[in-house]
């Protein structure tokens, strides 16, 4: 895509491919322009680092955007091949004898997607990624990368530091029992208590909630999205109330209809909000048989606790442990301790479930030795955390 590796045309003699990458880049761009058989393209990125011309040239018989073609090939600038390598400048003509093979443009791409000696910060990375694409097919097109925020990694805007981010949605979804074949609807939570408990838990300025939350908007546009132009919120912790659906969760999609993202569309989103705020430290999914998902976010976000629950549980037993987690956050906070421990506001929640409910999936019955509330008494729910895991292997990990 950037540097020609990807060409469809043939590639006119004394035309060249450059890419290079400078992480002091301005304003991104785009430029097209044709006409004697000749495509120019640029792209210039701020923050991620700025990407210099793609020239690529076709004959007008042969067909040919010479940078978007199969079998084009260029050289490409010796600072960005040197920088990923980590072993210095490849030669120019050492570069065009590489896209001269006939799995040159495949080589080439691997090659910086190693990033060998990690010269390449993660978001710049990421970037690559998409844009180098050796199957035309394959690759996204120049307006939605310059909508990524990996573009607005580095601003300096100064967002409001927050305990919390509340996504609160429920909305009415209409199923066939299999039983009794009746139409019947799925449960409303009573979320206006939950998002009570957040205002009464926090100090004010501490908080954002939005309910009837929309997917993805309702996530990324509170954090500033990595406008420039937009001063959003840093929280500490993001959380979602809600159902717990197909190992997802219930929400609703930028129009307002009801929608349940699939766990790799959550991950990445909450990938994007990583980028755009490397504060956040917690994801708590307050909603039934989420656990799965959390492991997820926890392989994907290793650095980051993730809380749910791995059973069902019931409206009033997960209100009353977020109410228990942010009463400690909240007072922590009104002590002048902003950073209070996550885990130990996880065991605070924790103590105040066990206060009035009895863990447990709500669709098992209890074991005797833990039952005491007589042969027939259900759990309320039962609760996971997930820690930081960015201090272990992979395979402790795992």
């Amino acid at each position: 895509e950037v540097g020609g590796v990807a060409g469809r045309g043939r590639l006119a003699s004394g035309t060249a491919t450059s890419c290079s990458i400078d992480t002091e880049g301005a304003d991104a761009q785009g430029v097209e322009r044709a006409g004697g058989g000749r495509a120019d393209e640029r792209a210039s990125a701020n923050g991620s680092g700025e990407f210099g011309s793609r020239d690529g040239a076709g004959s007008e018989g042969g067909g040919g955007d010479g940078g978007a073609g199969a079998n084009g090939c260029g050289a490409v600038d010796k600072r960005e091949v040197g920088g990923c390598s980590g072993g210095g400048a490849m030669p120019r003509g050492a570069m065009t004898q590489l896209l001269a093979c006939p799995d040159g443009a495949a080589r080439l791409v691997s090659r910086l997607h190693a990033n060998v000696g990690g010269k390449l910060s993660q978001p710049q990375l990421e970037l690559l990624k998409r844009m180098l694409v050796v199957d035309p097919e394959r690759r996204a097109p120049l307006s939605e990368l310059l909508m990524l925020t990996y573009f607005k990694t580095t601003c300096t805007v100064e967002r409001a530091q927050v305990t919390m981010l509340g996504l609160f949605c429920c909305p009415k979804v209409k199923w066939i029992d299999p039983v009794d074949g009746r139409q019947k609807q799925i449960p409303m939570l009573q979320l206006q208590k939950e998002m009570r408990s957040a205002v009464i838990s926090l100090p004010p300025g501490e908080r954002e909630l939005r309910p009837a939350a929309r997917f993805p908007d309702d996530l990324l546009k509170p954090l500033g999205r990595g406008d420039l132009n937009v001063t959003g919120v840093s929280p500490r912790v993001m959380h979602f109330g809600g159902h717990g659906v197909n190992n997802g969760i219930l929400m609703e999609d930028n129009e307002g209809r009801r929608y349940i993202p699939t766990a790799e569309e959550f991950i990445a989103t909450l990938r994007e909000c990583r980028q755009v705020c490397p504060g956040i430290e917690c994801i708590f999914l307050n909603s039934c048989n989420t656990f799965t998902l959390a492991k997820g976010i926890s392989r994907d976000l290793p650095d980051v606790i993730v809380i749910s629950w791995a059973s069902k549980v019931s409206d009033q037993a997960a209100s009353c442990f977020a109410a228990g987690f942010y009463s400690y956050l909240g007072a922590q906070c009104r002590r002048g301790n902003r950073k209070g421990s996550l885990v130990e506001a996880f065991r605070a929640g924790e103590a105040e479930f066990y206060r009035k409910y009895l863990a447990g999936d709500p669709d098992q019955p209890l074991p005797l030795p833990l039952n005491v509330q007589g042969p027939c008494a259900k759990g309320h729910g039962v609760l996971q955390i997930l820690p930081r895991l960015r201090h272990y292997s992979e395979g402790e990990r795992s």
